[in-house]
């Protein structure tokens, strides 16, 4: 019993520290500085990258609720924000911007999209994936009866943790929810003018997240298909007299 304590132990401080290590290695694949990624993640905006590292060891346990297996989730988690920190390195390199929600329509067509990218490139990442799963069914193999398995009601909990916490970001633009509240105390910067600004300073995770409904001005109490019915009958109005005082005067003035 007391070793199982020790690997369940072990267990969530390698998660942790996954955590911590892939909120920097993302805010690297944006910045592409060490010194510049160190200064912004533990200087300049530290609880901007905490809130980023509970978000992603939130993902970490829920991909653990939904497999149930140690190694199959930590292989997911790896591959999953690698491959989301190459693509956003790239999109900076090529566009300089950070991947945005509206991207995600690009992956209708995976074929378009991958022919955007360098051959070896595309090799090289297909088989540190094949080398990964080849590892972790090797290690699922050998030690997963030795690791932390869930119920079926805290698997649940895990994975509807996981999705109501990035769910709950459709809201975070609105004044008075609690993300927009947390964000703001923690120092999160909006540079709405420029979203590359916006991912340099709070990691490209955390402005993908924020950007997945913004309300572009708030909704008037009497906005209806009725008043802007009578908005454009008014308006129709309105011209039509002008017209016709004009076409009077024209024919007044007539040689």
């Amino acid at each position: 019993m007391q070793r199982k304590r020790v690997v369940y132990l072990r267990q969530g401080l390698f998660t942790v520290l996954s955590a911590f290590l892939m909120g920097y290695l993302l805010d690297y694949a944006q910045l592409t500085s060490i010194s510049y990624s160190a200064q912004m993640v533990f200087k300049d905006n530290l609880p901007v990258y905490l809130i980023t590292v509970v978000l992603l060891l939130i993902v970490y346990w829920g991909l653990y609720g939904l497999t149930n297996h140690f190694f199959v989730s930590t292989m997911i988690f790896y591959v999953f924000f690698g491959i989301y920190g190459l693509a956003d390195h790239l999109k900076v390199q090529y566009r300089s911007e950070p991947i945005l929600p509206s991207d995600l329509m690009f992956l209708g067509n995976i074929k378009e999209l991958l022919s955007m990218v360098k051959f070896g490139l595309i090799v090289w990442v297909v088989a540190i994936i094949l080398v990964l799963a080849a590892l972790c069914f090797v290690l699922e193999k050998q030690y997963s009866n030795n690791f932390l398995h869930f119920k079926p009601i805290s698997r649940f909990l895990l994975v509807l943790l996981m999705v109501l916490s990035l769910g709950s970001f459709y809201t975070s633009s609105r004044e008075g929810t609690f993300n927009h509240f947390v964000l703001n105390k923690a120092g999160y910067s909006d540079f709405a003018a420029n979203i590359n600004w916006s991912a340099n300073s709070n990691g490209p995770l955390l402005t993908f997240l924020t950007n997945m409904h913004i309300d572009v001005m708030n909704k008037p109490t009497d906005y209806n298909k009725t008043t802007m019915q009578r908005i454009v009958t008014n308006i129709v109005t309105k011209q039509m007299k002008l017209i016709r005082i004009v076409l009077i005067i024209i024919y007044k003035n007539r040689p």
